[in-house]
């Protein structure tokens, strides 16, 4: 089976064409639908009640990796969204923001084989929402199949039924992996469209930042995958031995790793599509364990331009190779400072920071590091708590998120010491009889 995921611009998304009117059940649609731009591309989106509360919903690959987010009307105005996200336990592409909003459509209990439907969204990424028409084709569980032509743009747009319900969130294509002797002179044949269904799913309730580190964690595992595949390439083309056994020796050092930050993703739609590359990595190395025995020669290199030789005589530096090491020593400062901060806002969100409390294992470092990771924590301590307020503003102290939002408001004050305030905090749990306090 050949998929293809409508994400924003760089994949195919759904898109109809009217067969019934626009009426909304008394509200306008255009208070519901939303054009999603980030700064890796553009999508789609709409306003959906669950309970009490309203959420922005779109596709989990339209903002993974992004940094930033824009949710905007057909008059141009902005939505103001949450610093929090929730996102499908179960492997769904499909995520959603709580949002300060009341114009939410309301959710279809069941699908229907022949249902007339209505899908909306940004097609063609050009920040516009059309309206178009399909029935329902196929109907499973977590998904449905619709007649319509799928365009880019529309990726998590709302599929609506004649009761302007949402019956699915447009999402992807893909064509039947089926010999063309067998699928000839069926629809199987041609490219087959899917909304997925929103019912019943449990949802992970996450920070905008944690989000955004595990998209950008799985691009860069993509890429490092298809970079090795590419010098492997090279390799074989030149006969290179000793550079396929040094790649190799790397991509063995490296599974490790590799397996920790799978183990470690918690947007199981991430995982996903990590699973893919774990995949790719298991087959390369089989095939270069299989053909290629042994390990690069040690010792057989000149010497780095970095140090100087015996005698203090430097000899003339290679620029192209200077202005090379430059750049990727930058890159390395800049991961390690994203590593730091990241640890830091990890250990004020769980209280501990490598299995060691907080306080703890800041406290194991030397002075100067100690003062330049309170700094770091005191920055991620005024975003976090600004975060926990405007998520209070959304959701009930009461409520399951409001009661989980109390709790992770508390770690922060206790570690970094906001004694008042973390009693203050403790009072409130204790008030609404949270076990254990």
């Amino acid at each position: 089976m050949v998929i293809f995921r409508c994400w924003v611009i760089k994949y195919f998304c759904c898109l109809l064409f009217p067969i019934f009117p626009l009426a909304l059940s008394g509200q306008d649609w255009e208070k519901s639908v939303y054009i999603i731009e980030t700064d890796s591309g553009q999508g789609s989106g709409f306003l959906v009640e669950d309970r009490e509360y309203c959420f922005l919903m779109t596709n989990a690959h339209v903002l993974a990796g992004a940094k930033e987010i824009k949710a905007i009307d057909v008059q141009g105005e902005q939505l103001p969204l949450t610093p929090f996200i929730q996102v499908a336990d179960d492997g769904r592409d499909l995520v959603r923001i709580p949002v300060r909003a009341r114009n939410g459509l309301s959710v279809a209990s069941n699908a229907h084989f022949g249902e007339p439907i209505i899908v909306l969204g940004n097609s063609g990424g050009a920040r516009m929402v059309t309206h178009s028409r399909g029935k329902i084709l196929a109907v499973g569980p977590d998904r449905i199949e619709v007649s319509a032509a799928f365009i880019p743009g529309n990726s998590g747009g709302p599929v609506l039924n004649a009761k302007n319900q949402v019956v699915g969130v447009a999402t992807y294509v893909f064509r039947d992996a089926v010999p063309d002797w067998v699928a000839q002179n069926t629809r199987y044949a041609q490219t087959r469209r899917v909304a997925l269904r929103i019912n019943g799913i449990k949802w992970r309730h996450m920070n905008w930042f944690d989000f955004q580190q595990e998209g950008e964690l799985v691009t860069k595992h993509q890429k490092f995958f298809e970079d090795s595949v590419q010098r492997l390439n090279r390799a074989f083309a030149t006969r290179d031995m000793e550079s396929v056994l040094r790649e190799k020796q790397g991509i063995r050092g490296f599974l490790g790793s590799f397996q920790r930050d799978f183990n470690n993703l918690r947007v199981a739609y991430l995982k996903k599509d990590l699973e893919e590359v774990s995949e790719g990595w298991q087959d390369l190395w089989g095939f270069l364990d299989k053909n290629f025995p042994g390990s690069p020669r040690s010792g057989a290199g000149g010497q780095s331009f970095t140090r100087a030789p015996r005698g203090g005589q430097w000899p003339k530096v290679d620029i192209d190779r200077a202005e090379a090491y430059l750049k990727e020593k930058a890159v390395r400062d800049r991961e390690r400072a994203g590593a730091i901060e990241a640890n830091i806002r990890k250990g004020l969100e769980t209280g501990k920071v490598n299995n060691l409390p907080f306080k703890k294992a800041l406290a194991m470092v030397d002075y100067k590091t100690q003062k330049k990771y309170e700094k770091i924590a005191k920055q991620v301590a005024r975003e976090l708590d600004t975060s926990y307020s405007e998520a209070l503003q959304v959701y009930r102290e009461s409520s399951r998120e409001g009661i989980e939002i109390l709790k992770q408001r508390l770690i922060l004050e206790e570690c970094m010491g906001y004694v008042d305030r973390a009693l203050a905090t403790r009072s409130q749990l204790h008030t609404l009889k949270v076990p254990g306090f």
